[in-house]
């Protein structure tokens, strides 16, 4: 699917559910409806301390987790750039502008994405991570 493509464009329904604790979020993926295919952790501070346990939560029910943060070694999927290299890009950005330059004539700049899958929640869950997908991945956890 190309990146212009909406969610809905691609077959794919998103289910938001907002949670204020673990207890909660553990609850919520307990009761999940059974055509749910997958579960995206938008980091949370008061989530990530005991996402271990959201993790262990999903694969007791087959629940693929994914993140844009490394939370824990169990989740499945993880997307992310590095937190230190875009605080050393946002710092060195900034450092100009102190020096005067517009921000507005600064270059754009992208961090590189890193992908990290982990085999034995894959195999918790049931799931074969496909080849192509894995010679992607930046980190597989075996």
């Amino acid at each position: 699917a190309s990146l212009g493509k909406s969610v809905s464009q691609m077959g794919i329904e998103l289910v938001l559910d907002e949670v204020h604790s673990v207890e909660e979020t553990i609850t919520a993926i307990e009761n999940l409806r059974e055509d749910i295919d997958a579960i995206y952790r938008i980091p949370s501070p008061t989530l990530d301390p005991r996402n271990s346990e959201l993790s262990e939560a999903a694969i007791r029910y087959a629940l693929p987790m994914g993140s844009s943060l490394p939370l824990d070694k169990a989740v499945l999927i993880t997307c992310a750039s590095g937190l230190f290299e875009n605080g050393y890009r946002t710092a060195r950005l900034a450092h100009q502008i102190r020096l005067g330059i517009k921000a507005g004539d600064l270059p754009i700049e992208t961090s590189e994405v890193y992908l990290s899958i982990n085999i034995n929640t894959a195999d918790r869950i049931g799931l074969h991570i496909p080849d192509a997908i894995l010679s992607q991945a930046t980190t597989i956890i075996r």
